[in-house]
């Protein structure tokens, strides 16, 4: 196991700490999915940066700038493969990759230039393949982004809307609060 300590009791601790590490890269996609700023706000440190391309920011800004803009609203996905997690005491190297599928109601530059404007469910798709790569710090026993790059593989946007015929049948995600994600298991 790459990076895996020696000890037994020093295992366990190790094997703990990827959890809380990925249960925090798990909340980061529902958060952004979701359009849930709190949630996204439990995965980053206060003082943390976020390097999304041409945006730079706080873990606090990045929660709440994605949510400016009525035009980014359209439905997203990201998925998250497995992350190479290499633990040194209180700090962690984390490489994650991700795809991430977001529809927006114009193209994405146009949405970009002018995000103040409203625009209903659009017919334009983006695909986003690439990596975070985070640095996660243990403070005060709770595992956070300090700095995370995202480096993007692959990125392209099409505005075609092909509509699988059983779509329908399924039940539709939504954002805060009211995605079945948030009821499905409370008693």
């Amino acid at each position: 196991m790459a990076n895996s300590p020696e000890l037994p009791e020093d295992r366990l601790r190790w094997l703990v700490d990827r959890e809380l590490i990925r249960d925090a890269l798990a909340r980061y996609a529902r958060g952004v999915d979701r359009v849930d700023p709190e949630l996204i706000r439990s995965v980053y440190h206060p003082d943390s940066s976020d390097e999304h391309g041409f945006v730079v920011v706080s873990g606090d800004e990045f929660a709440d700038q994605e949510w400016r803009s009525s035009a980014l609203r359209g439905p997203s996905h990201h998925l998250l493969g497995e992350p190479l997690i290499e633990i040194t005491g209180d700090f962690a190297a984390v490489e994650t990759y991700f795809i991430a599928h977001q529809r927006h109601g114009r193209p994405l530059q146009e949405v970009l230039a002018a995000p103040e404007r409203e625009d209903a469910d659009g017919d334009h798709v983006s695909l986003f393949v690439g990596r975070y790569l985070d640095r996660f710090e243990r403070r005060d026993g709770e595992w956070r982004i300090a700095h995370r790059k995202v480096v993007m593989d692959l990125a392209e946007e099409s505005s075609e809307r092909p509509v699988h015929p059983l779509a329908g049948s399924f039940h539709q995600s939504a954002r805060f609060p009211d995605d079945e994600a948030y009821h499905h298991l409370v008693p």
